[in-house]
């Protein structure tokens, strides 16, 4: 995952270009699932079933990980028929498959436990109740309500269909009525074409200009943003 330094999400929400939100509509469900539940921009709970309804829709369901989920997670990211597609050698020497440790560093437990909702959370994709990837915000900055998303999915075979680009519609309509979020980052290899159409999808656009306290996961990385604001008066474009 790529870390900014907190004045530069405030550089960034002050030059970045707006993006469409491309809202999804969120149909009541009655699955259960085990979720606690958060509170919205003007601070008021919300309940159980309007977090469940925030997770899901017609095609995905984005089920808050648990610690059993870690390892699990950390094989998709690292030994999946995918892997060679995100990090390592030969197309990805600049970004190493990360071992166990380093994973369990970045993804801290809170990660997995809800303990600390501002500081970050996975959830596991789902289509037709069965896991397909994951899908994760990061900590929240509290001033300017931003954050970076990262996702993969488990395998191949889930590629091409548009879960990850759903996925993320899910995970940034959810961050906003919960937590008030209106703009998020994501930063792909510029290698990686295919995640970036997607995000693209998803109602992300580039960053030309990349902050100087931007720390990139790749020599190429590509700085995305998403947001839902509409009163972003200075536009970025170079």
């Amino acid at each position: 995952m790529a870390w900014f330094a907190v004045n530069s999400w405030f550089s960034l929400l002050n030059s970045a270009v707006t993006a469409d939100s491309g809202a999804v509509s969120m149909p009541a469900t009655t699955h259960a699932r085990d979720v606690v539940c958060k509170c919205n921009k003007e601070n008021q709970p919300l309940t159980i079933h309007k977090v469940i309804e925030l997770l899901t829709n017609e095609i995905l369901t984005l089920r808050p990980a648990t610690l059993q989920d870690k390892r699990k997670i950390f094989d998709w990211l690292t030994n999946s028929n995918l892997t060679s597609e995100m990090l390592g050698p030969p197309k990805f020497a600049d970004n190493p498959v990360p071992t166990w440790n380093e994973f369990d560093k970045d993804y801290s437990d809170n990660y997995f436990d809800n303990s600390q909702p501002n500081n970050g959370q996975c959830f596991v994709i789902e289509h037709n109740a069965q896991a397909i990837g994951q899908i994760n915000y990061n900590p929240i900055e509290p001033e300017t309500k931003c954050t970076e998303i990262d996702i993969w999915l488990s395998d191949l075979q889930f590629t091409g269909k548009g879960f990850g680009t759903e996925a993320i519609r899910i995970l940034c309509c959810y961050l906003d009525k919960s937590f008030g979020c209106k703009t998020f980052f994501i930063a792909p290899s510029r290698r990686n074409e295919k995640a970036i159409k997607s995000y693209k999808k998803a109602g992300f656009i580039e960053i030309k200009k990349i902050p100087d306290n931007f720390i990139p996961d790749y020599e190429d990385s590509v700085l995305m943003i998403k947001s839902y604001e509409k009163d972003i008066s200075t536009q970025q474009n170079a």
